[in-house]
């Protein structure tokens, strides 16, 4: 099984990555509205929402907000967060390389590194043609990647930590793509009372050259392009690549 399908609906998941910060997605759900500008009441579709931080995000602007995520356990915990909060977003289950209502959004978003998790080239572009087939014509698709040349930079193979009562070791390395993206991998082991249990990550260290090549693909006009979620410009040091494109 791909490792995708299993890590995102884990505890271990929730646990290694608790400290996802809200106001970090607000911050990027402003920099997207204030680079897009959409009118009020637009349909945003959320691609690879996870567990809802930044479709909850639009849906408190009064946006109209569908959310998609193969992992059924976040879209449960999207479901009830959204609810908590008096919300009203539809969330379901699909795969990001299949197109979900054809030209029905005026923003489609894919964010937070939810992109990359595929081996081979055709499978990225499929994801990319996908966001482009399901906005309107004209409409913005904004990815949000991680800086594939920084983490090549400021690699760190090996790190630990203790969270509570839990063991947390990671260890990465860079598996040549051999054609494809080269990928960063990640082996993740979590022990308890020494019962320990390790799961695994792999992303496509996707460049800005890369994502220019899969758009011209895709038939996406890549407009701007910033290095933070304050909206710098990108550069070398950027922690973010945030891509604004439209057909």
């Amino acid at each position: 099984m791909p490792w995708y399908k299993d890590w995102f609906n884990t505890d271990a998941y929730d646990l290694v990555y608790r400290n996802r910060n809200e106001a970090e997605a607000l911050r990027l759900v402003e920099l997207i509205l204030d680079t897009c500008r959409p009118n009020p009441g637009a349909r945003v579709l959320d691609v690879g929402c996870g567990r809802g931080r930044h479709a909850m995000a639009f849906a408190e602007r009064g946006f109209d907000v569908t959310g998609v995520d193969l992992a059924q356990r976040a879209l449960e915990i999207a479901r009830k967060s959204a609810a908590d909060r008096g919300l009203s977003i539809h969330f379901e289950q699909g795969d990001m390389r299949d197109v979900h209502a054809p030209a029905a959004f005026d923003l489609v978003v894919n964010l937070f590194t939810a992109f990359g998790y595929f081996t081979e080239h055709e499978e990225h572009l499929r994801v990319v043609s996908a966001l482009r087939s399901a906005a309107k014509p004209g409409a913005w698709v904004v990815q949000d990647f991680m800086n594939a040349d920084l983490v090549r930079r400021t690699f760190i193979p090996e790190d630990e930590r203790t969270i509570g009562d839990v063991h947390v070791h990671q260890k990465r390395h860079v598996e040549p793509g051999n054609g494809a993206f080269d990928r960063i991998c990640k082996q993740i082991t979590l022990t308890r009372n020494g019962d320990a249990h390790t799961f695994n990550e792999s992303v496509a260290l996707i460049a800005l050259d890369d994502f220019r090549g899969l758009y011209e693909e895709a038939g996406l006009t890549l407009e701007h392009v910033f290095g933070s979620y304050d909206g710098a410009p990108f550069g070398p040091d950027s922690p973010r690549l945030i891509l604004f494109s439209r057909s």
